[in-house]
């Protein structure tokens, strides 16, 4: 999927990444999925929420884990 969030050490320039949810890491638990950004981090939840994060192009399946994740409403 591509994510797109606002730098706040840049004039919340955008920037576009890419990403995956996959329940193959570390910080996975419980079968839960995480958000894998595309230079390995795990992207959590206040990170998603300080910078703005939003989706730009992902799949159903992706919007679904997501939305259940509270992450998009």
């Amino acid at each position: 999927m591509i994510l797109s969030y606002g730098d706040i050490f840049d004039n919340q320039k955008v920037h576009r990444v890419k990403a995956e949810l996959t329940t193959d890491h570390p910080d996975s638990g419980y079968e839960q999925p995480v958000i894998v950004l595309q230079d390995g981090r795990v992207l959590d939840k206040t990170s998603w929420e300080t910078l703005g994060y939003e989706v730009v192009r992902a799949t159903q399946a992706e919007i679904g884990h997501l939305r259940n994740m509270g992450l998009i409403g």
